[in-house]
């Protein structure tokens, strides 16, 4: 059975954030990186990557990015974010504040816990009602 796309990790992000910094200015699902200029660097646009969220909250920047699983991949993608994050000029307003990294998930995992504690980036893990309905729903045990 084919399922319809329902973007529940945005569903995530938007309640927990609504919830938690409900008055914080915020972008959904924006580029960080420089503008390519060049004709050879149009080509790369592509390169500029897509955050899920970048949040002001207390003169500190977070970047944001939600995963149904605690993927271990969304550590370097943070990683990747937060690198670029002063080089975008739609941010240039805050390129001198501090940018600090949320990996928001629904399950616990040690070891990306672990991971995410090295790497200076907070590890969070938010489960409304919801989500025990998609993972009954995505391993059939409904």
């Amino acid at each position: 059975m084919v399922r319809a796309y329902q973007p529940r990790e945005k569903k995530l992000l938007y309640e927990w954030v609504n919830l938690n910094y409900p008055t914080d200015p915020r972008w959904v699902r924006v580029r960080l990186g420089p503008i390519p200029g060049t004709p050879e660097e149009i080509v790369y646009e592509s390169l500029r990557r897509w955050t899920d969220m970048v949040l002001i909250h207390d003169n500190t920047v977070f970047i944001i990015e939600a995963k149904m699983s605690p993927e271990p991949g969304a550590i370097a993608q943070l990683e990747v974010y937060q690198r670029m994050f002063k080089d975008t000029p739609e941010f240039t307003a805050y390129k001198n504040l501090p940018v600090k990294s949320i990996f928001l998930t629904t399950k616990f995992d040690q070891t990306v816990n672990d991971l995410c504690q090295e790497k200076g980036i907070q590890f969070i893990v938010f489960k409304p009602d919801w989500v025990d309905e998609y993972w009954k729903e995505k391993y059939g045990l409904t």
